[in-house]
């Protein structure tokens, strides 16, 4: 079975990664669960480990790297 992402993000800079720079990525919904974890009291009060949290669950791949 073939993944098909829910959604195409180009990011406007990139991201450089061994001096190429990768602005394709393909990111799917975010579910109930996404949810329930960012809203988690050990997350709710860190940002930047919530953030972390939902682009490893929602980022689905990065052509050319992932």
């Amino acid at each position: 079975m073939a993944f098909k992402p829910d959604e195409v993000v180009f990011l406007p800079v990139g991201l450089r990664w061994e001096d190429k720079v990768y602005r394709e990525v393909h990111v799917s919904e975010m579910t109930g669960v996404d949810e329930e974890n960012v809203s988690s009291k050990k997350l709710r009060n860190n940002g930047a480990k919530a953030m972390t949290v939902l682009l490893q669950r929602c980022i689905q791949a990065i052509p050319g790297l992932v």
